[in-house]
């Protein structure tokens, strides 16, 4: 008699390395998801948009591509304000597993679209998962991740967002049969994505905070060198959140919480009004929304539209170069987070960028194709060195563990307001401006610069909420 594999049997029969890794790599195919729909449209738009003599198109004028792209952002925006504050409640699993129904649903509208309107619910049907993703995927590895890796691990989000980019490109210069097939290709990911998760386990440090330690520990010990290890870092977990209840002079815990040991969560109402958390929240607001307004989804949503109007037989080709330059970066840079800090990168990161943003606009505006093409690439590298795998991992480091979830919403809130501001309002602007819209990115990035270096922490060897805001 055949019985059917459960998590427990195969949590029995994966060794440490194998598992924590596993559950790495099934939460960042929601953040690979994310990286794919950002850029799906971008090499196919040009066959998408009906030309004299095309067939299987949709009539779109550049108003209606700023909408469907910025629909996706739509979607993202909502579901960000809810996904931090539900993965607190409900924890990173489940919140993952009711995400991929969106991974889903939204390419099967967007592949059968035969308007606007039509593609557009698609595209915010999968901003609705990826919004969601983006805020639970750095969750998620943050809280697996062992003390001494935490750095590299919450690099996996933004380099399975460049792995997703880089696969929406490569479909999208391979398939030319039809743009429909690269928009389906969505479906397939979510269903795998659907079907790996039956096969992880819910993170265990959410399990203490809902004081279920005995549970939290056997997860726990498969990702570690030892159950003796895993035991001492849940403890370490229930002291914190003991911390966090008795000595926080903001969180009035009721004493049926403080019994059960569980921790209340901040509301967002609270971490964005509340002065104690004010320089938390500027310096996430800081760190998020400087993400996108340096300029990096002009290129990942219109990318090859750019470098068209200056190399238009290679620019497809080009921009797949240039994305997988940004995944391979993205990797290696991960490795000195947790050497050079997080802080130092960043600046790095943003100085790049805008010194890259003047680049470009002076070679589309020269028709400099080769200067534009390589400015186009270290503007990618320079995001990838720190301003596009950092901010996502240090929400989490910058606040007190009961406000995690508050403050990634309110991160990913702010960056998907902007994302769509740059998703819709870049290709108006960019009609009237040209190559001189990049200018506008260089100046964004260096009034960032500053506000970086004035407002936000180092928070690399810092251990807790205290540490990081007192040490500077």
């Amino acid at each position: 008699m055949s019985t059917q594999p459960n998590f427990k049997t195969i949590l029995q029969q994966t060794s440490t390395g194998e598992m924590i890794y596993w559950m790495a790599f099934v939460a960042c195919l929601g953040t690979l998801q994310f990286g794919y729909h950002v850029a799906e449209l971008n090499a196919p738009l040009g066959i998408i948009i009906c030309h004299e003599n095309s067939t299987d198109c949709i009539d779109l004028l550049p108003r209606d591509v700023g909408y469907v792209t910025a629909a996706f952002s739509v979607g993202g925006l909502i579901s960000a304000m809810l996904a931090g504050l539900a993965a607190s409640n409900y924890g990173p699993r489940k919140v993952s597993l009711f995400n991929t129904l969106s991974f889903i649903a939204g390419p099967l509208f967007m592949a059968n679209a035969t308007n606007a309107d039509t593609l557009a619910f698609g595209r915010f049907v999968s901003g609705l998962g990826a919004g969601s993703a983006i805020v639970v995927t750095p969750l998620f590895l943050n809280e697996i991740a062992p003390y001494e890796l935490r750095g590299m691990f919450g690099a996996l989000s933004q380099i399975s967002v460049n792995v997703g980019i880089v696969s929406a490109q490569i479909a999208g210069l391979l398939i030319t049969t039809s743009w429909r097939y690269i928009l389906i290709i969505g479906f397939f990911i979510g269903m795998a994505n659907l079907a790996s998760l039956a096969f992880i386990p819910e993170s265990p440090k959410w399990l203490v905070s809902q004081n279920r330690s005995a549970e939290a520990t056997s997860i726990l010990a498969k990702l570690r060198d030892s159950r003796a290890m895993a035991a001492k870092e849940v403890e370490e977990w229930q002291k914190d959140m003991q911390n966090v209840m008795f000595e926080s002079d903001q969180l009035m815990a009721p004493v049926s919480s403080i019994a059960s040991n569980r921790v209340e969560a901040v509301s967002l109402v609270s971490f964005a009004t509340r002065t104690t958390y004010r320089k938390p929240l500027i310096a996430i607001l800081i760190i998020m929304t400087g993400q996108q307004l340096c300029g990096i989804n002009a290129i990942m949503f219109y990318g090859v539209s750019i470098l068209g109007e200056i190399i238009p037989q290679y620019a497809t080709l080009v921009n797949v170069f240039i994305s997988i330059l940004g995944t391979l970066v993205t990797i290696g840079a991960s490795r000195f987070i947790d050497v050079l800090g997080r802080k130092r990168l960043l600046l790095y990161s943003i100085f790049g960028m805008s010194m890259s943003a003047a680049f470009v606009a002076t070679g589309i505006i020269s028709n400099w194709p080769i200067i534009s093409s390589l400015a186009a690439a270290l503007f990618v590298v320079s995001f990838g060195i720190g301003l596009g795998p950092i901010p996502f991992l240090m929400v989490a480091e910058l606040v007190e563990p009961n406000c995690v979830g508050a403050a990634q919403s309110v991160g990913m809130t702010s960056n998907w307001l902007v994302t769509f501001a740059v998703g819709y309002f870049f290709p108006l602007v960019n009609a009237q401006l040209g190559g001189y819209t990049f200018y506008l990115f260089c100046a964004f990035g260096i009034s960032y610069l500053i506000m970086v270096a004035k407002f936000v922490p180092e928070t690399k060897n810092k251990h807790n909420f205290t540490e990081v805001w007192s040490m500077g």
